[in-house]
């Protein structure tokens, strides 16, 4: 019956165990929806992957060597061992359980993968910086592009790295390099359409 129910759920949130389990859960769990929302990004591409997959499982392989589930489930496992230290070591031998279900269970589909999402990484904006040749022949060996010209992606790399590390050098920010760049060009617009007007006012003013 609904009073049954009520009543064991009642009985589950009122006791350290089941107050445990759920401080457990929002701890882990948050960690999964944040690499989950990451991944659901407009913007996130596949040389974002990498870094958000290995990221989250790194993390949860930390909680396992730490043993550290949160703090609220922390605090909760302190006053619960005090009072039953054996039940508080099986909740934590289940929390590792968890963990490593759920880390088995991302590796079960990223890992086939994970070498050439790793390869691709090195074209995220982040790393940019630490992009060699290689980390770009590598992927091209990978994907093979029927005729592609080596010698002119070589070529291409080099103009953008050194491009790149012109502009790195630079005290002033890439981002306001970029803004000062598109506003020459849009001041320049307006005064090709400013000089324009004053043509066509100086030709009415002849007739």
């Amino acid at each position: 019956t609904s009073t049954n129910v009520l009543r064991l759920l009642k009985s589950f949130f009122d006791n350290d165990q089941g107050l445990c389990i759920l401080h457990f859960l929002q701890n882990v769990l948050s960690d999964i929806q944040q690499a989950e929302l990451q991944l659901q990004r407009s913007y996130t591409t596949a040389v974002d992957l990498y870094f958000i997959i290995t990221s989250l499982i790194n993390k949860l392989r930390q909680k396992l060597s730490d043993k550290y589930y949160g703090n609220n489930t922390r605090l909760v496992l302190n006053d619960l061992t005090k009072i039953d230290p054996t039940r508080s070591e099986e909740l934590m031998k289940a929390f590792d359980v968890f963990i490593n279900i759920v880390i088995k269970y991302i590796e079960s589909y990223f890992n086939d993968d994970s070498e050439f999402y790793e390869k691709l990484s090195f074209f995220n904006a982040q790393s940019f910086n630490l992009l060699t040749w290689k980390n770009v022949i590598d992927v091209v060996d990978l994907i093979y592009i029927d005729d592609l010209d080596i010698d002119q992606l070589y070529s291409e790399f080099c103009d953008i790295k050194c491009l790149y590390d012109n502009l790195t050098k630079k005290s002033i920010k890439l981002s306001d390099q970029v803004k000062s760049y598109i506003s020459s060009k849009t001041n320049g617009f307006s005064t090709t359409r400013i000089n324009h007007q004053n043509i066509v006012y100086d030709d009415n003013d002849d007739e």
